[in-house]
């Protein structure tokens, strides 16, 4: 998976030209970058701060942009009546990185989906009916739901 992306990196940094490391609209470009921290004190929205690579090498963590995340999965309405599900992603973590309106200031990231394969091996007998609502290899914590097969 890491192979991947970091094959994704040196195709996209061949195809860039130097002096448009750090142009002006980056709308429609796609980017990746580390988890290097969250906020996860004060508002509780998903905002932490991500090294996007071959565009913030040279920011110190501090001077980074907040990044949000680019989908909300919290839903519902009015005072209280949230639902939905909602994860920080972990420092660490490479994300892929897209620019609100082409402003440089406004990153938003997405996971990038990757089952690891203890999770891949546990599930490919019943895949099809199989719903892994939340496992965190780190943590030991695993909820799934298995449709009677």
């Amino acid at each position: 998976m890491l192979d991947n992306i970091f094959d994704s990196l040196e195709q996209a940094k061949k195809e860039r030209s130097q002096d448009g490391k750090y142009k002006e609209n980056l709308l429609g470009t796609e980017w990746f970058g580390i988890v290097v921290s969250v906020d996860n004190t004060k508002y509780f929205d998903g905002r932490c701060k991500i090294r996007i690579f071959e565009k913030f090498d040279d920011i110190t963590d501090e001077d980074l942009p907040w990044a949000f995340p680019k989908q909300s999965n919290i839903f519902g309405g009015g005072s209280g009546f949230g639902c939905g599900s909602f994860s920080y992603p972990k420092i660490g973590t490479i994300v892929r990185i897209t620019f609100n309106n082409g402003d440089i200031y406004h990153p938003e990231y997405t996971f990038i989906q990757n089952l690891n394969n203890k999770m891949i091996d546990e599930i490919k007998q019943s895949f099809i009916n199989c719903h892994v609502l939340l496992y965190d290899e780190d943590s030991n914590i695993k909820i799934m739901y298995t449709d009677g097969v």
